[in-house]
């Protein structure tokens, strides 16, 4: 066997390789389907008073609602995780207090640690907001 035939026998089998991982026995695109558990509403409030709902229903589909105007019976039901009803809420009309405080020197943000302790404590420790014996120091 040549170069030329062994550089294209290479170039065969790495082609071979980067597909075969998508493609099954049938050489049909392999799809992850994932399905989705109950979550949300995500609600977003435009400035012209408009509304839009993001959130995934008890069947996993992924609905995405959009309201011209925000009803005043407008209302949603807090599932939890495995569609089990909770409670309803009712939406009401919220104003900004003015700002009175004194904006503070440092801020630390972290977002949901869904009852994960341990990432929760590492990141308040990695943030210096708490120390190794769990003491505010913020």
């Amino acid at each position: 066997m040549n170069s030329i035939q062994c550089r294209i026998l290479v170039f065969l089998v790495f082609l071979t390789s980067c597909f075969s991982p998508v493609c099954g026995k049938d050489k049909k695109p392999r799809q992850a389907i994932e399905k989705l558990s109950i979550d949300g509403p995500y609600l977003l409030k435009a400035d012209d008073g408009s509304m839009r709902a993001i959130f995934v229903d008890g069947k996993g589909r992924l609905l995405d609602k959009h309201y011209k105007s925000i009803p005043t019976t407008f209302s949603f039901e807090v599932f939890s995780d495995n569609g089990e009803r909770l409670f309803p809420v009712t939406i009401h009309s919220v104003s900004r207090p003015k700002w009175k405080d004194v904006q503070p020197e440092k801020t630390f943000v972290l977002s949901d640690p869904h009852a994960n302790w341990s990432c929760f404590a590492s990141l308040l420790k990695a943030g210096k907001v708490i120390d190794a014996d769990y003491n505010w120091i913020f």
